[in-house]
């Protein structure tokens, strides 16, 4: 036979061999494509791997995420169930170097290439005569383990035989992550699946409707940080025309913290309803939880007690935050007894308070999820911010509204940190009671003084004043505004906020400027015989209203009239 005929042949094998290989390859991409798991993908690839390079055995190895070693996943043969155990330190062996250099190695007399590690085959019995080792890459370049075929049946192993394993093992990583992606959505699935059946028993333990009486009006609002969360509460209407009303947080957050919850709140809602002495109903959820809590879990918890008819409320306070007490004419933070949270010692004397919620006041229970909310500065709102925003809101007729659009401006700027629960108890006020609140923006041009001076006469009829006293307020309140275009916008017309108020027999004004800042001081008085508007200075308002207070806010000056109708 010719050379050129032996040359010719040769290129028809090598060609031949060429189409098969495509052809595995084709073949090896449609049933990754089909395995519906990764082991048995896993499975797939090998035993294709083995196929395709004609060799006796293979293994595939994988990244372990958590300690970034090489793990065995897959070892064909009789050497699989002593290997597989094994792991690898990217660097450490052959595959360790290929998955740490990203290159692929052939290695035909292995026992003479350092790399090598003898051990393996001393363990499974299995004698290693070649080697072809690829690390498998991903399509942006990411290394995530390594496939290896060992002893080629017929001959060495080539370099073309690396450049077709390469395709192959690019094929298996592209599937391998594909699969890996797949099965983390399943069970981030199942996952949300098991958190949103958690969350639908958390909720039948929540209050499904809200007791309403005559003179009290009850509210509340609940959002979980999580799918589930550890923040419960309850209205319960007890004998003796009485009213219980907790909070709770338990520490903790997720499925084991709202499952804790879901517990206790039956347990709580229980003896609150069958135990005439509150006290008890303290200890003894407090020795329920030292006995039953496995994780170390307590639970900080506020019990408000209130006997409708007087509004004289009992307080047993376990290292929860205090009420809020909303006045007619300030916000107070209800000082706090030193009980520890339930769940933490055994046999505590629980100490308890009282005080009495006066008509057309309101009181507000909160969980640490809404003081630990932050603002777009970063800065942890606290319970003095808490108090601020109760404080702008509470003569809104939609209090628990405008408080949760306040609250929702910080979770949309910094995100929700903690589970947030509010409860609102108002206490109707008396028939007579006037609790308003009327606000414009306007100039402080002789045209605008008409309106101001409408809303403010209108709004005193309601309070309780006569004409009389009216028309001295309006002097007041025109006053200060004369004040207003002197000192602050020397002499300009200027935008001014009015806000009146009416809080059961007492009137609040409150005039909000944008100019320059002003020192009171400076606005002098002068003898009440002169009239003329920006004279009489800070000394006649005083006379006239009960208290005149100037208040430092950002971009202006804000000043308060308050008077007390007789």
């Amino acid at each position: 036979m010719s050379k050129n005929t032996k040359s010719t042949n040769k290129q028809l094998t090598e060609a031949h061999q060429t189409i098969q290989n495509l052809s595995k390859l084709l073949k090896v991409a449609e049933i990754i494509v089909s395995a519906t798991n990764i082991d048995n993908l896993l499975e797939v690839i090998m035993r294709m791997a083995e196929e395709i390079m004609n060799a006796e055995t293979s293994s595939l190895t994988l990244i372990d995420e958590k300690t970034g070693d090489l793990q065995f996943v897959v070892v064909r043969g009789e050497a699989g169930k002593t290997i597989k155990s094994k792991s690898i330190k990217l660097g450490q062996g052959i595959c360790g170097w290929a998955a740490k250099t990203g290159e692929c190695l052939i290695i035909n007399d292995p026992y003479n290439d350092p790399r090598f590690d003898s051990s393996f085959d001393k363990t499974s019995g299995f004698k290693t005569r070649s080697y072809l080792c690829m690390p498998l890459k991903t399509f942006d370049g990411s290394i995530i383990g390594t496939v290896q075929v060992l002893n080629k049946r017929k001959g060495k192993f080539t370099k073309k035989d690396s450049e077709i394993f390469a395709h192959f093992c690019n094929l298996s990583a592209i599937a391998i992550r594909n699969q890996k992606l797949i099965n983390s959505r399943n069970e981030q699935q199942q996952i949300q699946a098991d958190l949103d059946y958690a969350r639908s028993i958390q909720q039948n333990f929540l209050p499904k409707k809200i007791p309403h009486t005559k003179d009290y009006h009850f509210d509340s609002f609940y959002l979980s940080a999580k799918a589930v969360g550890g923040d419960f509460y309850d209205i319960v209407p007890l004998k003796n025309n009485k009213m219980a009303v907790y909070i709770a947080d338990v520490s903790g957050k997720g499925i084991p913290a709202a499952l804790f919850m879901s517990k206790m709140s039956s347990n709580l809602r229980f003896l609150l309803e069958n135990e005439k002495n509150q006290l008890t109903v303290m200890e003894k959820i407090n020795n329920q939880i030292l006995e039953r809590s496995s994780r170390g879990m307590f639970i900080t918890l506020l019990l408000l007690v209130i006997e409708l008819k007087t509004g004289k409320i009992k307080v047993f306070n376990a290292g929860h935050i205090s009420p809020l007490i909303i006045g007619i004419e300030n916000v107070n933070v209800f000082k706090r007894s030193e009980n520890p949270p339930v769940g933490i010692i055994n046999g505590i004397d629980f100490k308890t308070q009282e005080f009495t919620i006066k008509p057309a006041e309101r009181i507000v229970l909160v969980t640490d999820g809404l003081t630990d909310i932050k603002d777009e500065k970063n800065k942890v709102l606290g319970i003095d911010g808490l108090k601020n925003i109760i404080e702008k809101h509470r003569a809104s007729d939609d209090f628990k509204g405008d408080f949760l659009k306040e609250i929702d401006k910080h979770l949309k700027a910094t995100g929700q940190p903690d589970d947030i629960t509010m409860i609102s108890i108002l206490r109707s006020p008396l028939p007579d009671y006037c609790f308003e609140q009327e606000e414009i923006i306007t100039f402080t041009d002789a045209d605008h003084t008409k309106k101001i001076k409408d809303i403010i006469s209108k709004m005193a009829r309601k309070v309780g004043f006569n004409a009389k006293d009216i028309n001295l307020i309006i002097v007041a309140v025109l006053e200060a505004l004369s004040n207003v275009v002197k000192y602050t916008y020397e002499q300009e017309v200027g935008k001014i906020k009015v806000s009146v108020l009416g809080e059961g027999k007492i009137l609040k004004i409150f005039l909000r400027d944008y100019g320059k800042k002003v020192d009171e001081e400076k606005i002098v008085s002068r003898n009440l015989e002169d009239i003329r508007p920006g004279g009489l200075g800070v000394h006649f308002m005083k006379e006239i209203m009960d208290s005149v207070e100037y208040l430092p806010v950002k971009d202006g000056n804000e000043l308060r009239l308050i008077k007390k109708a007789k």
